[in-house]
């Protein structure tokens, strides 16, 4: 099944535009211009890291709808979009054990999509998660600020500014823009006192911030957080985790998670 893009990417008709920008998988950063993404970035400094997570998601959807009729791996980057998506819900979702080999994966196509989905993407997700989770001996809740996920968000901004069209970029920083402002109005980050969790650890809520989902990105949109929840428990019921293993499968999720792949009980 194709991957379901919104309306306002399907309205830009990125899929067949020629392949017409520079890149070198050798020199990647030394072809990209940082400056816009670092700039737009800071205004996300106080938005809740589920949020600002969210929007990277609803960014490497941009790229992928550039890219997407290029790729003969199409599967594999669509099943990322939908992985942090499920992530963005809940950190048990990504599967943990899911490797793509870089030299697999080259050239003005695979190479941006790597770049943008795995390890920009996917990799934040296990940074920032395992950073709580504890999954993962390199990473802890003490090593990691939500404002690490600023570089990786300017990074997709950049990578997306560099492979669409010139006409399509300004609508691009619309969006862009607005959904920043949008997002340090309704999804705070929530302060920790450093005293008050000495010995204990922030619960979820606090660490991530509060449940948001993909129509929020869709300009001039406004849910209430039951709307939010409930939208993400009808994406979490249409996941095709049969076919995607970048997803952990209901029964291995038993023992975390109440009701896999539904948001219920909130």
């Amino acid at each position: 099944m194709d991957y379901v893009f919104p309306d306002y990417i399907n309205q830009q008709n990125l899929g067949h535009e020629p392949i017409d920008y520079v890149w070198d998988d050798s020199q990647v950063e030394e072809n990209l211009d940082f400056h816009y993404g670092e700039q737009v970035t800071e205004k996300l400094a106080t938005v809740s890291l589920r949020a600002r997570l969210l929007l990277m998601n609803g960014i490497y959807e941009w790229i992928l709808a550039r890219l997407i009729n290029y790729t003969e791996h199409k599967d594999i980057f669509e099943n990322i979009a939908q992985a942090a998506y499920c992530a963005n819900i809940n950190p048990y979702y990504l599967a943990g054990d899911f490797e793509l080999d870089r030299d697999d994966f080259e050239g003005p196509v695979d190479g941006v999509l790597w770049c943008a989905g795995y390890a920009g993407l996917t990799g934040h997700y296990h940074i920032a998660y395992n950073s709580y989770l504890k999954n993962d001996e390199n990473y802890t809740f003490e090593s990691y600020s939500p404002s690490d996920a600023l570089d990786e968000c300017s990074l997709l901004i950049t990578l997306a500014l560099h492979i669409l069209p010139q006409d399509r970029r300004l609508f691009f920083k619309q969006w862009l823009e607005e959904n920043i402002n949008q997002l340090q109005k309704n999804y705070k980050l929530k302060e920790i006192d450093p005293f008050k969790f000495l010995f204990t650890e922030p619960d979820e809520l606090i660490w991530f911030g509060d449940y948001v989902s993909r129509e929020i990105l869709v300009l001039g949109s406004q849910y209430s957080n039951k709307e939010l929840i409930d939208f993400c428990d009808r994406f979490l019921q249409q996941v095709d985790y049969h076919h995607n293993p970048l997803l952990v499968p209901p029964k291995e999720l038993k023992k975390r998670i109440k009701h896999p792949y539904r948001l219920t009980d909130i």
